[in-house]
């Protein structure tokens, strides 16, 4: 299955998220609570600032943790003190807002504890606060606490259990931002091994074999690959944990621990993966949220609640190439005659901000994934998202049952400046004497700035030349692709899209040279996505690193740096492309001699498919086992 991660040495250097879809909890290897975004959250809602079990007078904490491990169902910290060992771990079961606090001796005596508890509700926007708290006895088995937005239940599982009452409001600065929590007061535990849940509701159940059941459900999802090389397969099985972790019941979050919004660029550079995976449902529900908020022809860049953005470009390219693959995987065509109208109007608006085949953008705000920057006003990855978005509508179209005139219109009209685009690509953004392509143009002037835009229509094979550049010292590092070239004058390592290392731009790389036919290239750069795995936040893809340092500086859990691992496994290196309207199943693979034999288990149109493929006597053998 997925493997265990353990650490002995600078445990504080790591973290660690624990969650189902009801909730999520977020703690450092060395016990620590670092920084406003750990501790327990139900949704986009927190509840937990931190926790300490107190032996005597001292504190199982950072000084005293000696080692910690994860199999992302269960986390074990060990503490020595006082000549004793102490196992405290933290999980969460499959279902339920509720953590579960566990803490005993490796002897296994008696113990006596004080279990401190700090309680922080806000919203993920909130930060200091002056919300009141009051205190519930519930009758002998466990405390309520609550506010005005919520209430958390401690409630005692195994032990004896007892509350003394000695509220007390507090402050910190946790990573230097002041924060406010609630000291309810002292709970105290004892017995030979001490219980405790921490739960959002007061009534939930929690099998006997509980952390087992979650252990079968994520065997489940991630025996789905089957691959003779180590490296690949838990590379794999760990993408797919990590899709699990962020998702909320309704879609998945961008990112933990702050992400936690859904945001149609991430989700939609995603949809292939939970395709893969085998989540049609979730994709479907996915694109079923953002339909339903198209406004004036856009697609929302996030949604949080009722709030709505609608300042992206390239929302609106990937949710139109993504409804495409959901029903190249699905057949679900009566989804697609559903929202066949409101994909019209999303292409009429991306037409309309069209000018000579190319999509304008950034004219009035910054509208691409490098938001922080404006890079008006034909950028390279947008062009190539326009060009594949076109395309998907006018199969789109005609995948329908029965388009009217004005949608089969639309559709050629589509496909007519496809075709021009496709015809001018290269030659418009490529240089000859610089042996490069432009990152963006505006009013006929190009921008040379070195950055990983291009891999986007190389990945999806609208170009071919010039990968080399992006192997190169000046953009690549330990970990990965940089958002600029650290040649080009405004490179700082620490910059968000000026300098630092992103899974997402790594991810693109390996799906490049896959589409390149550079296999053994795209090997070595799932390596560097693999020692993601132990790098931060333990067996997660982060999102972006300082690219000399190497320090996390973006989220240690980022949806598209996971999805982006998947993609380039299954759709690049398997070259596995469904279409399950016309029932086909094409398979053309690209493996690196690192790899042997892969086995794939498919969800097509709700009929499991699988495919295997074996290399025998040097060339690559695919078969159809069922």
């Amino acid at each position: 299955m997925f493997s265990l991660i353990s650490k002995n040495t600078d445990l504080g250097k790591y973290s660690y998220f624990l969650g189902n879809q009801e909730c999520s909890f977020h703690r450092y290897c060395d016990t620590g609570f670092k920084t406003k975004w750990t501790g327990f959250w139900g949704k986009n809602k927190k509840f937990l600032e931190f926790f300490a079990f107190k032996i005597g007078e001292s504190y199982l904490s950072e000084g005293n943790c000696i080692k910690a491990s994860y199999d992302f169902v269960k986390a074990l910290h060990v503490h020595r003190l006082s000549n004793e060992t102490f196992m405290q771990s933290v999980w969460i079961p499959r279902h339920g807002s509720c953590i579960v606090l566990e803490l005993q001796t490796a002897t296994k005596k008696f113990l006596e504890a004080e279990l401190e508890l700090a309680i922080n509700m806000r919203y993920p926007e909130e930060n200091w606060h002056e919300r009141r708290y009051w205190v519930e006895n519930l009758q002998g088995n466990g405390i309520a606490i609550h506010s005005d937005i919520g209430c958390i239940n401690i409630i005692p599982i195994k032990g004896n259990f007892s509350f003394e009452s000695a509220p007390e409001y507090c402050t910190h600065y946790p990573s230097g931002e002041k924060q406010s929590y609630f000291k309810p007061g002292r709970v105290k535990l004892s017995g030979d091994a001490i219980k405790v849940a921490l739960s959002l509701e007061k009534e939930f159940y929690l099998a006997e074999e509980e952390q087992e059941l979650k252990r079968k459900y994520y065997e489940q999802i991630t025996n789905i690959i089957k691959c003779d090389n180590k490296m690949i397969e838990g590379l794999y099985k760990n993408a797919l944990l990590n899709l699990e972790l962020l998702y909320s019941g309704d879609s998945y979050y961008a990112g933990f621990p702050w992400f936690r919004q859904f945001w149609a660029r991430d989700l939609f550079w995603s949809m292939p993966a939970f395709l893969y995976a085998g989540f049609l449902e979730r994709a479907k529900k996915s694109l079923e949220i953002f339909s339903e908020n198209v406004f004036e022809g856009q697609v929302p860049n996030f949604i949080y609640g009722e709030k709505k953005d609608y300042n992206s470009i390239d929302s609106n390219l990937l949710f139109v190439s993504a409804f495409r693959d959901y029903v190249a995987f699905s057949g679900d065509a009566d989804f697609l005659e559903k929202k066949l109208e409101t994909l019209c109007e999303v292409m009429q608006y991306v037409i309309s901000r069209s000018d000579d085949s190319f999509i304008t953008h950034d004219l009035l705000k910054n509208e691409t994934w490098m938001d922080t920057i404006n890079r008006q006003k034909a950028s390279i990855e947008v062009q190539a998202l326009f060009l594949k978005a076109l395309e998907a509508f006018y199969e789109l179209v005609f995948f329908a049952k029965k388009p009217n005139a004005e949608q089969i219109a639309l559709a050629f009209e589509a496909e007519g400046i496809a075709r021009k685009l496709r015809a001018k690509f290269a030659k418009t953004f490529w240089d000859e004497e610089k042996a490069c392509y432009a990152d963006r143009i505006f009013d006929g002037t190009k921008d040379f700035s070195k950055r990983p835009n291009a891999l986007v229509p190389m990945m999806l094979r609208i170009v071919s030349r010039g990968i080399e550049e992006y192997e190169k010292d000046d953009m690549l590092c330990e970990r990965g692709v940089l958002s600029l070239s650290s040649h080009d004058s405004s490179y700082r390592s620490d910059a968000y899209h000026n300098g630092q290392a992103w899974s997402l731009c790594t991810g693109w790389l390996a799906c490049a040279e896959f589409a390149c036919n550079r296999p053994e290239k795209a090997y070595e750069i799932l390596s560097i996505m693999n020692n993601y795995l132990e790098s931060d936040a333990l067996g997660c893809i982060g999102e972006s690193w300082d690219s000399k340092n190497l320090k996390l500086l973006g989220c240690g859990l980022q949806l598209w740096g996971a999805a982006f691992v998947i993609r380039a496994i299954d759709e690049f290196m398997l070259g596995i492309r469904p279409l399950v309207t016309k029932n086909e199943l094409s398979v053309k693979p690209s493996m690196p001699a690192e790899v042997n034999y892969v086995e794939r288990h498919l969800n097509l149109g709700g009929k499991e498919v699988v495919v295997s493929v074996k290399r025998v006597d040097g060339a690559l053998e695919v078969k159809f086992l069922r």
